[in-house]
């Protein structure tokens, strides 16, 4: 149990990502183009923003509930899997080529989280009604 509420947690996970994205937009030199953009000051672009800026606080607490109710493993397999639908969506809406990088992003990303899993259900012991001799049977030693 954490010491930390949710509401916390959530808040310092979204605070954290600041330096990296002002890190990333100081060295790329996008910092005058972000000043100087015209829309920034705009009504539509701040609300656009504040609306964006909740639904990524509401996805911060759903990441802590499903990984509380699932557990990790089964987040991070989840969370590979869904790099799949964003690759072909993008594909399709943006008209982007889908490239051997898209390929090795999405196969990696997949086989990482298979490694994840496979080692998070390793330090657990299996809770299924099944017996042992069958799981074996089954090539499922890994859950053993």
């Amino acid at each position: 149990k954490s010491k930390y509420s949710k509401k916390t947690l959530v808040y310092y996970i979204n605070l954290a990502s600041v330096p990296l994205l002002a890190s990333a937009v100081l060295l790329r030199g996008e910092a005058t183009a972000v000043i100087e953009a015209i829309h920034v000051a705009s009504p539509l672009f701040l609300a656009v923003n504040v609306v964006v800026a909740v639904v990524g606080g509401l996805l911060g607490f759903v990441s802590l509930w499903t990984v509380h109710t699932l557990g990790a493993g089964a987040y991070s397999f989840i969370g590979a899997l869904l790099k799949v639908p964003v690759v072909l969506i993008g594909t399709l809406l943006f008209g982007d080529v889908l490239t051997l990088y898209s390929g090795a992003f999405c196969a990696l990303g997949i086989l990482a989280s298979v490694i994840f899993s496979i080692g998070e259900s390793a330090k657990q012991p299996c809770q299924c009604s099944c017996s042992r001799q069958q799981l074996r049977s089954l090539g499922l030693t890994t859950f053993l």
